[in-house]
């Protein structure tokens, strides 16, 4: 399913930005890493919109997605993320707190769950099981940074950062972010899994714009079915 792609987003938007070294490690970092790393500080919100490609490594059959993205910073536990496919089948996800509701509306069913629930049921939803500051801590832990060197994304100049985990027993084989030039920001990645690979592209990206809170809640019918999980 296309919430599947929830997990990576974020982390690819909201921990990403904080993946370099821990503050207390006496090390040199790369100025793309220590500017990622402010952009990350400094982000309160963002709007942009999201292309999604996902392919099969055994059958080679690709999936094509396109939607759009919000999300607005808090403190840990609540962060508000809007994620809404248009393309190919509307799908509508949203992370308020602690809550994820999940609006599927040729179904007509709203699902509704927890972070820590939904990674206890579905590792798609694994990185909602952590508070986003826990989860840019763990990846700290967890991934190996090597810089790629530089290409072009949306007509921008962009930094390619190559993720390889330490351990690879979630299915996650490795992760590389372009770092947007402009907003120091991911503005695109491409996952290897076991099973499939998946590149994902964010466009007309704008970092701190003002985003009620309104816009993250889901406007479903009377008569929606709704699913506790």
């Amino acid at each position: 399913m296309q919430k599947g792609i929830l997990s990576i987003v974020v982390a690819a938007i909201v921990a990403a930005v904080c993946i370099v070294g821990r503050p207390a490690e006496a090390q040199v970092m790369p100025p793309v890493l220590l500017k990622l790393e402010q952009a990350g500080k400094n982000l309160k919100s963002l709007q942009a919109g999201i292309t999604q490609q996902k392919q099969d490594r055994v059958l080679g059959v690709k999936e094509n997605s396109t939607g759009s993205l919000l999300y607005k910073a808090g403190a840990a536990g609540t962060e508000r993320v809007l994620l809404t496919y248009t393309s190919p089948i509307p799908e509508t996800v949203s992370v308020i707190g602690e809550k994820v509701s999940i609006y599927q509306p040729k179904l007509n069913q709203l699902f509704v769950t927890s972070r820590k629930a939904g990674v206890s049921k579905n590792r798609s939803l694994g990185f909602l099981g952590l508070a986003y500051a826990d989860a840019a801590q763990q990846l700290r832990d967890r991934y190996t940074i090597t810089l790629l060197g530089d290409d072009m994304v949306n007509g921008q100049m962009a930094t390619q950062i190559q993720l390889d985990p330490k351990d690879t027993s979630d299915g996650i084989q490795g992760i590389i972010l372009w770092i947007d030039h402009k907003t120091w920001l991911p503005v695109k990645y491409f996952v290897t899994e076991k099973s499939s690979k998946t590149t994902i592209t964010l466009t007309a990206l704008q970092p701190n714009v003002t985003l009620g809170e309104e816009k993250f809640v889901i406007s479903v019918p009377k008569d929606v079915k709704v699913v506790n999980g």
